[in-house]
């Protein structure tokens, strides 16, 4: 039973929602962070989450670049990032297809 109850947090899978792209951090200067090709400002509320799901400051993670899981607000706007692990980067593959784009086809496919 005590093995149970002290199993590493780490071998449990993160979920993250249905509107979480994938992407690459690749420069940050609060609020403003450069994901891809794109800039991205952080909303209001916004929450960034280590690779333990721990909340981590902006501040924090300044000058620093890394594979990542990001979800757009309907502003636009960053609501969350999810700072990947080396087996969440290799789990959850880039796609082409950034978060601007996925919410464009889902409010075209809402339209039809």
């Amino acid at each position: 039973m005590l093995s149970l109850i002290a199993a590493p947090s780490a071998a449990l899978d993160r979920l993250f929602p249905p509107n979480a792209s994938r992407g690459e951090l690749k420069a940050h200067q609060y609020p403003l962070y450069k994901i891809g090709k794109r800039t991205y400002r952080m909303s209001p509320g916004g929450r960034i989450f280590s690779q333990q799901n721990l909340i981590m400051m902006p501040a924090s993670l300044q000058g620093q670049a890394g594979q990542i899981m990001y979800a757009v607000d309907i502003n636009g706007q960053l609501s969350a990032i999810w700072i990947l692990t080396p087996e969440e980067a290799r789990k959850y593959k880039l796609s082409k297809v950034d978060a601007e784009e996925k919410r464009k086809l889902e409010e075209e496919r809402k339209k039809r």
